[in-house]
């Protein structure tokens, strides 16, 4: 019990009496008796209006009525009323005032007021109670078990994440599995986790008597949150060298300029990508953008590479690495150089012995760089060039050496008479060319009218050998 005095006007007073006298679990409830009386000293009044009210656990008690003090040092009872208090939600503490006015003149009181106070009640623990595990992941099941205090009693659940509150379930009993959906992930779309608050409200006869409530956090799956891409695509930004190896897989040595794509990239659950990364591995190359293309790679022999990339999204979290195998091919400008010699029972005959090479550019055991040796002849006092490549030249698309290789040039090409013969190697890129000449049949001493070649058939603008003009004797 307890007792609340207003203040004192012209030796009037009131008294504000509170005794809870009982409790009910089952209804959530307590029984409140509130008594308001006012005492006098030596001044009293006759038959008079007077207002009063008392304003307690949320219920207005007051009315204007009729009072008369006739006695000193008396009391009068104004208020003796037993009330029922809802402790709604678990509520305990709750406010009262009380205020006594008399109209007319000055032997009734005029304002006496009882300020507010707060008065506390019993716990009545009626209200279920859970358990909520502190951390859990977006997309697995939890169990929530609930304790009952009372039989009858019913339950929602409810959960607040980055909103207010939402339903989950009504009129749950004794557990429920809830699944953490999955959708609370595009509320932190720059973090792996976050914190929300699930609230359990006890309701006995359909009435709220409880709310508990309990934090937790919500971490994102790594598993299921990854960004993904479905592929890096390559490709020679080259077009000579795409054209030749036809491969998205193979470039060639100082020439091809690897461009690279990610393809279909998502983020997941509301997230962005925030970053790319792909890499030559061992080679110092990367790019960090959704498409690029890598600094030209140089080697002296067919290597291969692992590429390697991953893309990063804004919670920072990494997508699985991908990685390929890319062949850069060795490349080299051809080489040639032949040596001609007579053959045949006239030396008429013109054997090449070939030393050539090219890059085969191999892939997937097909030669994509063919070679091409062409020949032209023509004779050492003349300027007219003749194509002829017999079994000597030709084209060929598996083969990509010659190391002492013979082979004949098709014409004739008499003893007495020396050539130049000028071969061409190609490949898919460039050519050579080299030159050599032939002399004639070696003989001891040959002449004409013009003039006689030493060790060879005397020839026309002949250069190389010593030339001998022979005047004739006049008879």
């Amino acid at each position: 019990m307890a007792e609340y005095w207003s203040n004192n006007d012209r030796g009037y007073r009131i008294k504000l009496t509170i005794d809870e006298v009982g409790t009910n679990i089952e209804s959530n409830t307590s029984t409140v008796r509130i008594r308001l009386s006012l005492f006098n000293t030596n001044r009293t009044f006759s038959r008079r209006q007077c207002k009063w009210y008392v304003d307690a656990f949320g219920q207005y008690i007051g009315d204007v009525s009729y009072f008369e003090v006739s006695r000193q040092n008396s009391e009068l009872q104004i208020v003796d009323k037993t009330i029922t208090v809802e402790h709604t939600n678990g509520k305990t503490a709750f406010g009262a005032k009380a205020f006594f006015y008399g109209y007319g003149n000055a032997d009734s009181p005029y304002d006496l007021v009882v300020n507010p106070i707060v008065f506390t009640l019993s716990t009545i623990t009626n209200a279920s109670t859970f358990e909520f595990p502190s951390n859990v992941t977006i997309g697995e099941t939890v169990n929530i078990p609930i304790t009952k205090r009372l039989p009858s009693a019913k339950h929602t659940l409810r959960c607040a994440w980055y909103k207010p509150a939402e339903v989950i379930i009504d009129n749950v009993d004794t557990s429920y599995k809830w699944t953490i959906p999955d959708e609370f992930a595009t509320s932190i779309p720059n973090s792996s986790s976050g914190w929300g608050t699930i609230y359990l409200d006890t309701y006995v006869n359909g009435k709220l008597i409880n709310t508990q409530s309990k934090t937790f956090t919500a971490a994102l799956s790594l598993n299921r949150a990854k960004p993904t891409f479905s592929e890096i695509a390559l490709a020679d930004a080259t077009e000579l060298t795409r054209n030749i190896t036809q491969s998205d897989r193979h470039f060639v040595s100082a020439l091809s300029k690897i461009y690279a794509r990610f393809d279909n990239v998502q983020a997941e659950y509301g997230a962005s990508i925030t970053g790319y990364f792909m890499e030559i591995v061992g080679n110092n190359n990367t790019i960090s953008a959704p498409n690029g293309t890598f600094r030209e790679i140089s080697v002296n022999k067919d290597t291969q590479f692992t590429l390697r990339g991953y893309v990063e999204d804004s919670r920072g979290i990494r997508s699985d690495p991908y990685e390929t195998t890319i062949t850069v091919l060795n490349y080299f400008s051809p080489t040639l150089r032949f040596e001609v010699t007579r053959s045949g029972a006239t030396n008429s005959t013109l054997t090449i012995k070939r030393f050539a090479k090219i890059a085969p550019l191999m892939v997937n055991g097909v030669q994509k760089n063919p070679m091409k040796l062409t020949f032209t002849t023509r004779g050492i006092d003349s300027d007219t060039e003749t194509i002829d490549n017999g079994s000597a030249g030709g084209n060929w698309s598996q083969i990509s050496e010659f190391n002492a290789s013979n082979a004949n040039l098709g014409n004739s090409y008499p003893a007495d008479t020396s050539y130049i013969v000028v071969g061409n190697l190609e490949d898919k890129f460039t050519s050579v060319p080299f030159q050599a000449t032939v002399p004639g049949d070696r003989v001891v001493i040959s002449y004409d009218k013009e003039g006689v070649g030493i060790n060879k058939y005397r020839e026309k603008g002949e250069k190389n050998g010593r030339i001998i003009q022979i005047n004739r004797r006049k008879n």
